[in-house]
């Protein structure tokens, strides 16, 4: 059973399978959110609305899939990944160059792999843990949303940079960088 833990854990394409599963996962939510209704298959109640549930999950799955995409090319690499869900600190190791606003939705990945994705709330009711859901919350809100004025308001607007399409491009900047490594290695 250790040889097969060492042998799971020191090979890369392990570690991309799963991040590829994950990307598929993520993909199959984003296409039961655009359809809005659930499949009746699922049993939801009447009225469920798949793009109002999953959003946060799709985040989720995204953030996951990254993670370890990136954690593949770490392991490519010949070196041990670090026991950490930043996105961005795993993307500088895996010396994978995103740019300022990419790395903001890094931020917000990460923020949905830790625990916006699974809680409705940071755990603990310290005041670290609320400063961490402002700041998660005021994160997602400044990447994910355009701001303009209409009129006296302050509107915002979803900007769709985390869509399908966002995330993509996001994806094909780590996976290119892991198949570079793979094929010469």
């Amino acid at each position: 059973m250790d040889d097969k833990f060492i042998r799971f854990r020191k090979n890369p394409i392990y570690w991309f399978n799963k991040a590829s599963d994950l990307r598929a996962a993520a993909g199959a939510v984003w296409v039961a959110m655009l359809d809005r209704k659930p499949d009746p298959r699922l049993g939801l109640p009447a009225g469920f609305a798949m793009d109002i549930a999953c959003p946060l999950c799709y985040r989720m799955l995204c953030g996951l899939a990254l993670e370890l995409c990136l954690n593949a090319i770490i392991v490519a690499s010949a070196r041990v990944p670090p026991r950490t869900h930043s996105l961005e600190k795993l993307s500088l190791l895996a010396k994978v160059q995103y740019d300022p606003p990419e790395l903001a939705l890094l931020r917000v990945l990460a923020d949905a792999v830790v625990w916006v994705g699974r809680y409705p709330l940071p755990n603990g009711g310290d005041e670290s843990a609320r400063r961490r859901y402002d700041e998660a919350n005021a994160s997602a809100v400044s990447s994910l949303f355009d701001r303009s004025k209409m009129g006296t308001l302050d509107v915002r607007r979803p900007n769709n940079a985390l869509d399908w399409t966002g995330f993509k491009q996001l994806w094909e900047r780590a996976s290119q960088h892991y198949w570079q490594l793979h094929r010469s290695g």
